[in-house]
């Protein structure tokens, strides 16, 4: 009695003279493998399990009685976990097993060996049979049912191994163990013939089917000819056509509890149209696409929110650095979301210079609350189609941006984030900032109609977030929809801050780089800023620090390198070129020229002033492309010191021999608003007394003709515009005090302020 491992396999049987491959990962199977391996020549006993659904086979009643001692040729894992292994196996000869025990947990089998089967040739009925079989064989592989390379030529010398393969190419598990039983040879050659037969019928089944389709068709049919074959042969498979209407219909009964009754009502409108239709018509296309988008509208489907407030915001202040109030604002949003999921979230629309993290705060949301998010960008957006869709009407038409958005997102409560809301515009094709009302108002969007759908859809539980760079260019009656985060310029420490914790590592990773290979130093990323940028976000201190660590990859992948390079102020040229910018704008004042702040879309400016007096009469001339409110406030300004001369020493006969000159330099840049009329009513008494302003400081406010100073907005960013100029004083309407207290306490160190109620406070100050 002989004794070998036992590989159990569930659904396939080995034959002699086989080549098999087998999965292996059972911890028993590999253990039997590694065995064989390592002390049986190789050589296994390969058997199938009575019970497929087995896990744990070891029972002599568990197997067929009959298996193949097979030779391993190969055994390899199949990933990287080696939890499965690839075994590829050479069938050897039967075995009829006696005995199955365990043995260090390894299946071991005493077996007795059958001689192989055989198949006489020169008997004439053999001979005979075998050469139907042969002939027949053959012609299923020149039709293509079995591979010519698994059953070539010379294996048919050997009947019976040629018998096997075939029944191993197109084995059911008990046929095959059946077969293996199997001591005769005639009757395993007949058993082939008979698969062999089957595979042929199937070939003149598949030759009547294309000769009976090519009779149904006549010479305008031809390009129809594999739509006609598919059909015969769905037909004798006992299969119907597949139906697009019923494919329609059956998808308008998944999701008809989620539509009113007009939406159903144009739904079942579309598929009895494409039901009628013709199937060459063009209307055919169209209807399918419709239905199409329809359907991919995530009808009732919704993801389920999950609100940490402390994981949302350490996932603030990982992804942000500084802009503290905004964060706050932001967990205040997100509580309320928590608390009331079902309430109607307002319109949250970021407002701030170019580069502060606007849009990137408005992705922290999404990521926040788990919800899925889009990305829609209304920059240039002049159609109001592109909003509400085409109407289906026409050639090429589509849903709008909206509806898009809700088919990419797959849920009806996806966060959609409208980028630069303030940058759309209007023009003969319609206003979109007017299509956007419905949109962005919970009281209407419940019902929103895309004009390619023509059906309502709810977008009540989609939180929008906006982003704009001002609120000026944005329609008051849109604007009033929204509410207003405003996100103002970071300051100089606040960017060395940025760059130190996010901007330079970002640029290092992308250039190959690290710390070892280049020092930059608080005090050089200070001469960046100042030198080679003039922003409020930081998108270009980024673009300088990469342009020097390209420089620096450059060198290093030259071999040019030294240990490590160090910036400094003096070489920091030889890798940014000379420098862009002044380091501190000019903040000297004197007779007739004053300082002033102005608030632009990109943040604080200073405005310079200058005032002389011609030798002439006439009305005050002004130049420096000044708007018509600050036109005004120059005209409000001439009127109130005409009013009160005495008090602030400007003779009496000024106006009538002289004629005033005002300019702001810069003149190519437009300049508008009433915040410039301090500083007007300050550079004209100079002017008219002779006397030189203090250096160092600078004003804003808006005057009435009384001389009262009114408030005015963009504080924050006006005051920062002051410090970076090296700006010692500033004098700012006493309304807006809480403005100034709300900005940090390390910058109000650097900067004096005084608070205006009346122009004469200014003029009391400026001397």
């Amino acid at each position: 009695m002989r004794r070998l491992p036992i590989l159990p396999v569930k659904d396939l049987v080995v034959f002699p003279y086989i080549y098999m491959p087998i999965s292996v990962g059972r911890p028993f199977s590999k253990k039997a493998v590694f065995d064989a391996i390592s002390s049986h020549n190789s050589e296994i006993i390969v058997v199938l399990q009575k019970d497929p659904n087995e896990l744990n086979p070891k029972k002599d009643m568990d197997f067929h009685g009959k298996a193949v001692v097979c030779k391993i040729v190969n055994f390899e894992p199949m990933d990287k976990t080696k939890t499965t292994y690839k075994l590829l196996v050479q069938g050897l000869s039967r075995v009829s097993l006696s005995k199955i025990i365990t043995k260090s947990g390894i299946l071991m089998g005493d077996y007795s060996p059958i001689a192989n089967v055989s198949f006489d040739l020169s008997k004439k009925i053999n001979s005979n049979l075998y050469e139907s079989f042969t002939k027949d064989l053959l012609h299923i592989v020149e039709k293509g049912f079995i591979s010519e390379a698994l059953i070539p030529s010379e294996e048919l010398r050997n009947p019976i191994a040629t018998c096997y393969l075939l029944l191993a190419l197109t084995q059911n598990p008990l046929e095959s163990q059946k077969t293996l039983d199997v001591d005769e040879g005639i009757i395993i050659v007949k058993q082939s013939y008979e698969e062999v037969l089957k595979q042929k019928k199937f070939i003149g089944m598949k030759d009547g089917i294309i000769d009976q389709a090519k009779e149904s068709m006549n010479q305008n049919q031809k390009e129809y000819f594999l739509k006609e074959q598919m059909k015969v042969i769905r037909k004798e498979l006992g299969e119907e056509e597949e139906n697009a209407v019923e494919k329609y219909t059956a998808k308008f009964e998944e999701v008809q509890e989620f539509l009113n009754d007009s939406a159903k009502e144009e739904i079942l409108k579309n598929i009895k149209k494409l039901k009628n239709a013709v199937s060459e018509s063009y209307d055919v296309s169209v209807t399918r696409n419709y239905l199409d988008a329809v359907f991919e509208l995530p009808w009732g489907k919704k993801s389920e929110q999950v609100i940490d407030i402390s994981d949302a915001k350490e996932l603030l202040n990982e992804q942000h650095c500084h802009l503290d109030e905004v964060k706050e604002r932001i967990l205040e949003f997100l509580s309320i979301l928590k608390l009331n999921p079902d309430s109607n979230a307002p319109i949250v629309c970021f407002v701030g210079p170019p580069g502060v993290g606007k849009t990137s705060f408005a992705q922290s949301i999404a990521s926040a609350i788990g919800r899925e998010s889009t990305r829609i960008s209304l920059g240039g957006v002049k159609d109001e189609s592109e909003i509400r869709g085409h109407r289906k009407t026409y050639v090429g038409a589509m849903p709008g941006k909206i509806m898009q958005g809700m088919r990419s997102c797959g849920v009806i409560n996806p966060v959609f984030i409208l980028d630069e809301i303030d940058k759309m515009s209007s023009d003969y094709r319609g206003d979109p900032s007017s299509a956007m009302l419905e949109v962005l108002d919970p009281e209407q969007n419940c019902t929103f109609k895309d004009h390619y759908m023509n059906i309502e859809f709810d977008l009540s539980k989609v939180l929008f977030v906006c982003t704009a760079n001002s609120i000026d260019t944005i329609p008051h009656a849109l604007r009033d929809r929204l509410e207003i985060i405003a996100l103002s310029g970071y300051c100089e420490e606040e960017k060395i801050d940025i760059a130190k914790k996010y901007v330079i590592q970002k640029q290092l990773k992308r250039t190959g780089l690290s710390t070892k290979d280049i020092c930059i130093s608080k005090n050089l990323l200070k001469n960046i800023i100042r030198d080679y940028t003039k922003e409020y976000g930081v998108r270009e201190l980024e673009r300088q620090v990469a342009k020097v660590c390209r420089k620096v990859a450059k060198k290093k992948a030259e071999g040019k390198f030294e240990k490590t390079i160090k910036l400094t102020k003096d070489n920091l040229h030889n890798y940014l070129g000379v420098p862009v910018f002044s380091a501190v704008e000019d903040s000297k004042n004197g007779v007739g020229i004053v300082t002033g702040l102005a608030w632009t879309s990109v943040g604080g400016e200073l405005l310079k002033l200058e005032v002389i007096a011609l030798e002439e009469k006439g009305e005050p001339i002004l130049t420096g492309r000044l708007g018509e409110v600050m036109q005004e406030s120059a005209k409000i300004g001439i009127s109130i010191i005409k009013n009160n001369a005495d008090t602030f020493g400007v003779p009496a006969e000024f106006f009538a021999e002289k004629r005033l000159h005002i300019h702001a330099p810069a003149g190519a840049v437009p300049k508008e608003g009433p915040s410039a009329g301090v500083a007007l009513v300050s550079c004209i008494v100079s002017r008219m007394t002779g006397k030189k302003i203090k250096d160092s400081i600078a004003m804003t406010g808006e005057v009435t003709l009384s001389g009262k100073v009114l408030p005015v907005g963009g504080i924050r960013e006006k005051v920062l515009a002051a410090i970076r100029s090296n700006i010692k004083r500033v004098l700012i309407p006493v309304d807006n005090q809480k403005d100034f207290e709300d900005i940090p306490e390390f910058l109000t160190k650097k900067i004096e302020v005084t608070y205006l109620t009346h122009v004469s406070d200014a003029i009391k100050e400026i001397f």
